[in-house]
């Protein structure tokens, strides 16, 4: 028997994974993050922001991610007018005259990515009954970012690491995949930085985590 695996789809018309993402600029990355991951599995079981909970999930499970289909780029362009209440309840403007705030969203198109999480099993398979039955509305990275299909693929055995079942796992043929797919595994060692992990902050940091990546050729 091999390795607790959980294998989700994140696909839909539209994904953002914010990597820098600050006040009137919201960035996307190329890959799912650990901490949107992380957050969509805390939407499915009803883990408010600040539940420890969030944090346990970030150090015990490992990701892995194949990008099947990367999309295109959408950059969407607002205006803001008027006085705005933050999330503290402050104002931001002018209270006697409307302001305008310009702000720019980046999203992924038509992307679809397969994530691979490794831990315990029983933390898996509390996952896996989350995702099955979620307490709260799941998105991918953003609220307005709906799946399309339901995030739960499957539970297996059937592969001894992430990076095999990276390597392995069968590819939808009905849909319209790249030729080549990225593919990006969580190491402990070797690889590069990625700053998108979970961190339990009120300012909203991300922690650090090492990362490999390499290309699969479509057989």
């Amino acid at each position: 028997m091999g390795t607790p695996l959980l294998i989700l789809y994140l696909e839909g018309p539209l994904q953002s994974w914010g990597q820098r993402a600050r006040w009137t600029y919201r960035d996307t990355g190329r890959f799912p993050t650990k901490s949107g991951v992380i957050g969509l599995l805390g939407c499915a079981m009803g883990l408010k922001r600040d539940d420890f909970k969030l944090l346990t999930l970030d150090r015990e499970l490992h990701m892995g991610v194949r990008a099947e289909r990367y999309g295109g780029e959408l950059v969407d362009y607002h205006t803001v007018s008027g006085t705005i209440y933050t999330a503290d309840g402050t104002q931001r403007g002018n209270k006697d005259k409307d302001s305008t705030i310009i702000t720019r969203r980046q999203y992924l198109q038509d992307a679809i990515f397969m994530v691979v999480l490794e831990g315990p099993e029983e933390i898996l398979q509390e996952c896996a009954a989350a995702l099955n039955n979620p307490v709260w509305t799941m998105y991918l990275g953003r609220k307005c970012c709906v799946p399309t299909r339901p995030v739960f693929e499957r539970f297996t055995h059937e592969f001894e690491s992430i990076d095999q079942a990276l390597h392995k796992y069968l590819i939808d043929e009905n849909k319209n995949c790249d030729a080549k797919f990225m593919c990006e595994v969580e190491v402990e060692e070797g690889g590069t930085q990625r700053q998108d992990g979970f961190l339990d902050n009120r300012a909203r940091m991300f922690g650090y985590r090492t990362v490999k990546n390499f290309i699969l050729k479509r057989e």
